[in-house]
């Protein structure tokens, strides 16, 4: 976490966060989710804390019921009114568990401060970053594979793509470099795996970040009956879809659950989602729960896409870096998300022009068609096309200018 990101005084914090979620309607549904890979233990640390909120109870009694399911094979560890001191000791005891292989699944259901700190029982506030790096911690052999955290609490986006986010996609390279100078430093900072924070490298190698709501937005609680308006949104989505022929990816599971907590809520909060690599939203969320897991999923050319910039006296100059073999027609950079990008109603800011005189090996290299003025905190997306024109890849980036 940057060092400039404050914890809320106590007594703000009470403030801030009691009227985050309201509570109205009812009912609920049983779902499932992919564990990734049931040859190794998994582990799901399921944890409420309500502090007045009715429909924790509901999310908490949901999903524990969902990660239990045999077809997935989590062991779950639930902790109902959880305060800080046994979310963290709890992950750290999880940790010594694990192989190098595990992947562990952390829920969360609560209120949650505007600086992204989540609040356990008792109003204290932790960090979802805290839950992993104590995983890591009480794991003690380096990495461990992956880590999922999925918190239906307000202002939660703070930790997909706000200041408390624990990877991001930008770096700022210094002044007065020659071109292939700044490509070859911007490219080791700004890539497709998203870049570690000052304060530490990241305890695991793959990760998936989901919120349930943007990082300025507050989350519905619908009551006992629903529980949170995203959770029940997504349990939805999650029973419709598994059990279909021929299954379907992460990302299509967050791209409905989105559509269905807008619906929901009327649009009052958007669930936000990262993953690194941004290849793991195309994995399959398995089949009708037979032995052999998911199959594996192809290596998706987003894993390969390299973009970096650099200063200088009439904007920033933009590099673009893939694979010879990667097949794309043209390239375009667009300000926006990058499914509005990839469907052209994002606002397209220029093409890509091969850089001839840049080298690097078994890659294609271009040159923005002109310099941009990047907003700290605003989202491009590269969009690589066909021959014809369609989309073939897309990649969004945060913009870091500080």
């Amino acid at each position: 976490m940057k060092d400039f990101v404050k914890f809320l005084a106590l007594g703000l914090l009470v403030m801030d966060v009691q009227a985050c979620r309201v509570s109205s309607n009812q009912g609920s549904s049983r779902v499932k989710f992919n564990p990734f890979d049931r040859n190794v233990k998994n582990v799901a640390l399921v944890v409420g804390s309500p502090n007045g909120l009715e429909g924790v109870p509901r999310d908490i009694q949901n999903v524990s019921q969902m990660l239990r399911d045999p077809m997935f094979g989590y062991e779950v560890v639930v902790i109902n009114n959880a305060t800080a001191d046994q979310i963290l000791s709890k992950a750290q005891e999880i940790g010594q568990g694990l192989s190098p292989t595990s992947t562990v699944f952390f829920y969360y259901s609560g209120h949650g401060s505007d600086d992204g700190t989540l609040v356990s029982q008792g109003y204290q506030g932790f960090r979802m970053s805290s839950v992993a790096k104590r995983i890591a911690q009480g794991y003690g052999k380096g990495k461990f594979k992956r880590f999922i955290a999925v918190m239906d609490s307000c202002f939660s986006g703070q930790n997909v793509n706000g200041d408390d986010a624990m990877f991001l996609a930008g770096a700022k390279t210094k002044t007065k470099k020659s071109e292939q100078e700044m490509l070859q430093s911007s490219l080791g900072f700004m890539s497709s795996e998203m870049r570690p924070k000052a304060d530490g490298d990241l305890p695991f190698e793959q990760a998936l970040i989901v919120s349930a709501a943007q990082r300025n937005q507050e989350s519905e609680d619908m009551g006992s009956s629903i529980g949170g308006a995203f959770t029940a949104s997504w349990m939805r989505v999650m029973k419709s879809k598994l059990g279909q022929s021929g299954g379907a990816t992460i990302q299509t599971i967050l791209d409905e659950t989105k559509q269905a907590t807008e619906s929901f809520t009327g649009g009052s909060h958007t669930p936000a989602w990262k993953a690194m690599p941004e290849s793991m939203l195309s994995e399959p969320l398995g089949g009708s729960g037979g032995g052999g897991g998911p199959s594996p999923a192809p290596v998706p050319l987003a894993a390969d896409i390299f973009l970096a910039y650099g200063d200088a006296a009439n904007g920033a100059m933009v590099f673009l870096s893939i694979p010879d073999s990667a097949g794309a027609g043209s390239a375009e950079l667009c300000k926006g998300e990058k499914v509005a990008c990839s469907t052209g109603s994002g606002q397209k800011i220029m093409s890509f022009v091969a850089a001839t005189a840049l080298k690097l090996s078994s890659r294609a290299v271009f040159r923005g068609e002109k310099n941009i003025t990047p907003v700290d905190g605003e989202t491009l997306t590269v969009v690589l096309r066909k021959s014809d024109g369609s989309a073939l890849e897309a990649r969004s980036y945060i913009v870091r200018r500080k």
